[in-house]
């Protein structure tokens, strides 16, 4: 998207101010907090440094794709702040939100790997700050390194369970169990306990396929029994212990 220079400078001072707001952040920052967290934490120092070496910084708005379902791909991303939103292609051709990846996710591979199309959209649910390992440079890097992709085997394995977790999370009929089941979902990839779960009920309603109203009274029922805390457009997990005694 091209950028739009205009001419009175009150409006030009306007358009810098927004274009600065925008910026990128260091690669640096990016990748430090990709290091503490997910599927790159788990990695030797001496993967994390050639992948460090391929990787560019990248930042989306609110609502912005960052990839399509259908599209050629370009790289493999790993989300730093922010989240994302999957969704997934329903066959009357509407596209139906099914997770939502936190800070340590990482997505691209499949396609990137098997020279497939896209099946997932990943849509910015926040603003996002994230690395992209671009196509070209990564098949480079294999080529140099062949057993880094024993490291994206991983990666796959990963983000298959997370699936099939969610599936078999929704096949749970007590509400109170759906919910929480995805909340320890999400826990389970915090590298503290004490970390803010960046996501709001309403979103949560959607995940879980339940109404609004039915995932609020399970929350307060949650956070009356000291297993989470709540606040707006975000949760903490307390106590895990709890939150599975909820799962029945």
């Amino acid at each position: 998207m091209g950028i739009v220079t205009l001419v009175h400078g009150s409006k030009m001072k306007t358009s810098e101010h927004k274009k600065a707001a925008t910026a990128t952040p260091p690669l640096g920052g990016i990748w430090k907090l990709l290091e503490t967290r997910g599927w790159l934490a788990e990695r030797s120092r001496d993967v994390r440094a050639r992948l460090l070496g391929i990787a560019q910084a990248r930042t989306y708005q609110p609502g912005e794709p960052i990839f399509s379902t259908g599209e050629e791909p370009r790289g493999v991303y790993g989300i730093a702040r922010g989240a994302v939103d999957i969704s997934i292609p329903r066959e009357d051709g509407q596209e139906i939100v099914v997770h939502q990846g936190q800070p340590g996710f990482w997505v691209g591979d499949l396609a990137l790997f098997s020279s497939q199309r896209r099946l997932v959209t990943i849509t910015a649910a926040t603003k996002v700050d994230a690395a992209m390992l671009a196509t070209g440079q990564l098949h480079r890097l294999l080529e140099q390194y062949p057993d880094l992709l024993m490291d994206f085997y991983m990666l796959s394995h990963r983000n298959v369970a997370t699936t099939l977790q969610l599936v078999a999370n929704l096949s749970m009929p007590r509400a109170e169990a759906r919910v929480a089941l995805r909340l320890l979902i999400y826990d389970q990839r915090h590298s503290t306990s004490e970390e803010w779960v960046h996501l709001s009920q309403e979103k949560l309603a959607q995940l879980t396929a339940l109404s609004l109203p039915t995932v609020q009274r399970a929350l307060r029922r949650f956070a009356e029994q000291g297993a989470v805390e709540l606040s707006y457009g975000r949760l903490r997990i307390l106590d895990r212990q709890k939150l599975l005694g909820f799962c029945g």
